[in-house]
């Protein structure tokens, strides 16, 4: 698929937003938001959501309407009335129920993102699922799986299709990521390239080169007693002989960065938000989670030998 990069320049303008108007318990739900408001100002995709000022879809809005982006809001007469929300960025649009909401939404956006979130979030989730069932709509739905909030969703969706009452091509239109841009690049991949043939796996690594990040912390051992060194990098297996070739990410042609493979081991828990190279500690998604982010962004996957 060469010259896919390019084609994905701005194939996404208007995106459809679902999440909480609540912020949650864990505060990565709000820096994620944040990160995703300003990922779209940078891609210049606009924004409609679900109205007000308040939780993960303020988050968003503020940050898309404070920097410069265009947000359109549509909120329920009888919420809008109340104030529950607090005011709209951007421009505001009454309708008359929640339905009408995802509707008056779904004519004008090119993909929908989806939140963690509650009920609300959850009905309007369903909402569309229902919506692609019937025909009414094959626009891609992202999942920003933040801290794997939405797994036992993915496994419902999955389970879904293997006892026959979710057909393969419906299942096709979620699409989950850990990560705001991976996940803003599969959304346009999809939007791209719609057809049954297509897969991103394929453009973000046309060779399918085994390729897997490392990340070996200064000499320590984990609970099982496998030593650790003090390297960080990307190590070409190739030939089946871990070799380190440099603590650099992945480049598509694009410049943007994907992950080659995601190689995963053991979920032992190990309390990876310690870890630290020269630069400095780094970020980890979830305190037991095999995946972190260093300080420049780059996403790292923790394999122990």
């Amino acid at each position: 698929m060469e010259g896919t990069s390019r084609a994905l320049s701005n194939t996404i303008r208007f995106v459809g937003l679902l999440g909480s108007h609540a912020i949650g318990s864990n505060p990565r739900f709000m820096a994620t938001a944040v990160d995703l408001g300003r990922e779209l100002v940078r891609r210049k995709i606009r924004l409609t959501y679900g109205g007000g000022n308040v939780g993960l879809q303020g988050a968003v809005a503020s940050t898309v309407y404070n920097n410069g982006g265009r947000v359109r809001g549509f909120i329920p007469g009888y919420i809008a009335t109340r104030g529950v929300y607090g005011p709209t960025y951007g421009a505001e649009y009454t309708v008359s129920s929640n339905y009408y909401k995802y509707f008056e939404m779904n004519h004008i956006v090119e993909a929908f993102i989806v939140l963690p979130g509650g009920i609300d979030t959850i009905e309007g989730l369903f909402t569309l699922i229902s919506w692609a069932s019937e025909g009414l709509h094959s626009r891609p739905i992202g999942l920003l799986n933040i801290d794997s909030y939405f797994n036992n969703l993915i496994k419902f969706l999955d389970d879904a299709v293997r006892q026959n009452f979710m057909a393969l091509n419906q299942r096709k239109l979620f699409i989950s990521s850990f990560f705001v841009d991976e996940l803003l690049d599969k959304l346009e991949f999809a939007k791209a390239f719609p057809g049954p043939g297509a897969s991103y796996e394929e453009f973000a690594n046309p060779r399918r080169t085994p390729l897997r990040y490392e990340i070996r912390p200064f000499g320590t051992t984990n609970s099982r007693g496998h030593s650790l060194t003090n390297e960080v990098g990307l190590a070409d297996h190739r030939d089946g002989r871990p070799r380190l070739t440099g603590g650099r990410p992945l480049l598509t042609e694009g410049g943007r960065r994907h992950l080659a493979g995601q190689a995963t081991v053991d979920r032992w828990p190990l309390e990876v938000d310690r870890l630290s190279d020269s630069r400095g500690p780094f970020r980890c998604l979830t305190r037991w989670s095999t995946v972190c982010v260093d300080r420049l962004g780059l996403r790292i996957f923790l394999l122990i030998f």
